[in-house]
């Protein structure tokens, strides 16, 4: 995915040192263990939007204009339950 976004402008992040292995280890993480630390914080467990929050906050950073473009226009239609 993040090759694919890199390689497409959606996204503008180098792979030096391991930042691509790195970023994509952190949302395999997030992704898993977003339901245990929910529980564990007492947070409700069906907010699908708290998912996607805490998932989208670790790549928004290496959005490009097109990128953010892209987020904002799917968003929309997330938010008019299009998606």
């Amino acid at each position: 995915m993040i090759h694919f976004n890199v390689s497409r402008g959606a996204f503008l992040l180098k792979d030096t040192e391991g930042v691509v292995a790195a970023l994509a280890q952190q949302y395999w993480m997030t992704s898993d263990m977003w339901l245990n630390r929910e529980a564990i914080l007492g947070n409700d467990l069906h907010s699908y939007h708290a998912f996607r929050e805490a998932l989208w906050a670790l790549i928004i950073p290496y959005m490009t204009d097109m990128g953010n473009l892209e987020f904002r226009q799917l968003n929309a239609l997330i938010l008019q339950n299009l998606v």
